[in-house]
């Protein structure tokens, strides 16, 4: 399927925008609402982010991707504390502009005034999915730049892009056409096919995010996917990305769960209420014979932990349902990550369940992992291409493979054979 999908990309030829994604250390606990035990908060140590150059002549910056702002942010050098690793020289680009606007920017429980500014931005368009035939430009963006006398926790990055859902109230056009994506295609950037992105990261064995890949511009091609919610208020949950889930299942059980899912980038966790969340560490330790182990902090929030010995290959995958058809699938052993605990190498599990009232299922940052998802604004739809294999498939190639090296030593044998009988023909 998946040569499939490429074959089909290429044959678009459509002018994309593909960024690289890097990992930036990271101290702040970002979208982390409780207190995490020393298992969880070691987690909390890189973010990904993708490198952006803005103003004349350019100032790159290494940016995270945020999915429930509607705004790029930066940091405005001239400040008393820095919030970021990096800040903006307005004074030294000769594109700067401001336009006398101001937004409040929501910060560590903190309001900050940020100045809504303009500036140009550069980037590198990929013509026919070619990394070796490249279209620059050049074009003029809005951002907000923001400066504080308030001595905050310091994040180890730049900022952040703010890719939120597209709203289209008259009172709000100013906050819609900073969203980098929609104002590219908007305004002089036509030759982009779509009005979506993607995102996705990749792991290693251990469970570590090892960069990825953040695109727009695509016609992207999925099969499965959710269809979110019309916007009716400009709140902050209205206008995020979310569907509405039937049910989930996983170890051929199905727990009826009709309630939404947020789909955020910031988050290192995926975050669930206790229902669903319990369901699956439950059948998890049921799973593993009670090898792995669900620990319960103080405060009532769970999580699992497995021995670095434990094949955790074995758990089937997890598939939250949005009908009968269309689901997201995520594949357990991405979400181990190995760490070292009381002297010790164990997996732990980066689905976290919370007691608190009012809990969303959240997806965060493992969820993306070998899991490409399109935010697609042009049919106000959220798809989902796996990048692995499903479990048939698995068995299917598992089988095939035995079979090729079973026919394989039979031509080897009857050769063999051949050969002999001929050896001894000859000697006759």
């Amino acid at each position: 399927m998946k040569e499939i999908y490429f074959l089909i990309i290429l044959i678009l030829k459509c002018l994309s925008i593909k960024l690289p994604i890097n990992i930036t250390p990271h101290t702040t606990q970002t979208d982390i609402s409780v207190k995490l035990s020393p298992y969880l908060s070691k987690l909390i140590n890189k973010l990904p982010t993708v490198n952006l150059c803005i103003g004349n002549p350019i100032q790159c910056f290494d940016l995270s991707i945020d999915l429930t702002l509607s705004y790029t942010i930066l940091q405005d050098n001239e400040i008393e504390y820095s919030i970021f690793n990096k800040n903006y020289n307005k004074n030294s680009s000769t594109t700067y502009k401001s336009n006398g606007k101001s937004f409040p920017y929501f910060y560590q429980n903190h309001y900050i005034t940020s100045n809504i500014v303009e500036d140009e931005i550069t980037i590198k368009l990929l013509k026919d999915n070619n990394e070796n035939n490249q279209i620059k430009i050049t074009k003029k963006f809005p951002f907000c730049l923001i400066k504080t006398d308030k001595k905050l926790e310091k994040v180890l990055i730049d900022g952040f892009i703010g890719l939120i859902r597209n709203y289209t109230s008259t009172n709000e056009n100013y906050n819609q056409s900073m969203n980098l994506m929609n104002y590219l295609y908007e305004n002089n950037l036509k030759q982009m096919n779509s009005k979506s992105f993607s995102l996705y990261y990749k792991s290693d064995n251990n469970g570590n995010i090892k960069g990825g890949e953040f695109s727009f511009g695509e016609n992207y091609t999925y099969n499965k996917y959710c269809i979110p919610n019309q916007i009716d208020s400009f709140t902050s949950k209205e206008n995020e990305w979310f569907c509405d889930v039937k049910f989930i299942s996983f170890n051929d059980k199905n727990l009826k769960y009709e309630k939404r899912i947020y789909f955020h980038s910031l988050s290192p966790l995926i975050k669930m209420p206790r229902d669903p969340g319990m369901f699956i560490l439950i059948n998890m330790m049921k799973k593993s014979n009670e090898i792995c182990e669900i620990i319960t902090e103080d405060n009532g929030n769970n999580f699992i932990i497995c021995p670095i010995n434990f094949d955790i290959r074995i758990f089937d995958d997890i598939k939250i349902y949005f009908d009968n058809f269309n689901y997201y699938v995520i594949r357990p052993e991405y979400l181990f990550e190995k760490i070292k605990f009381n002297g010790k190498d164990i997996y732990i599990f980066k689905i976290i369940t919370f007691e608190m009232e009012g809990t969303e299922l959240i997806i965060g940052l493992p969820g993306y992992i070998e899991n490409k998802i399109i935010f697609d604004m042009n049919n106000n739809k959220i798809g989902f291409i796996p990048l692995f294999n499903s479990r048939k498939e698995e068995l299917y190639i598992k089988i095939k493979r035995i079979f090729i090296i079973i026919i394989s030593l039979c031509i080897l044998g009857i050769i063999i054979n051949l050969f002999y009988i001929n050896y001894e023909t000859s000697d006759i």
